[in-house]
C-alpha cells in the first residue's frame, strides 16, 4: 500500500488533466487510512546516575533520544536484542550516533 496526498492529486488533474471528471471523481471517493508520522530515535547507554555513555555498549541501563525513557535489563547479552522501537513512546530506533 502506498499513501498519496489527496489534495495534491486533485490539484495535479485540475492542472494536467483538464479537471476531468471522473478522474476528480474517483480521487475524492478514493478511501483513506489512519496514518501517523514515524518518529525516529535512537538507544542510548545510561549509567547509573542516568548520564548517556558515549560509544557504550556494555550497559544494562538504554535511554530512549525521543522520550528518555529508561529501559533496564537483567545482563549486558541484550544489545543485541534491543528492541527496535521505543516500548514507551513507540519511536523507531533507526537514528546513529550522528544524528542526534
Amino acid at each position: 500500500m502506498e499513501l498519496i496526498d489527496r489534495q495534491a492529486l486533485i490539484e495535479h488533474l485540475k492542472i494536467h488533466c483538464d479537471g476531468c471528471g471522473e478522474a476528480l471523481h474517483c480521487a475524492f471517493e478514493a478511501p483513506t487510512v489512519d496514518a501517523v508520522p514515524v518518529v525516529h530515535g535512537r538507544w542510548v547507554a545510561i549509567d547509573e546516575d542516568c548520564e548517556a555513555l558515549d560509544g557504550e555498549t556494555e550497559s544494562k541501563r538504554w535511554g530512549c533520544t525521543n522520550c528518555h525513557e529508561i529501559v533496564e535489563y537483567d545482563d549486558y547479552t541484550h544489545i543485541q536484542r534491543l528492541s527496535p522501537y521505543c516500548p514507551n513512546c513507540g519511536a523507531k530506533m533507526d537514528r546513529g550516533a550522528e544524528d542526534g
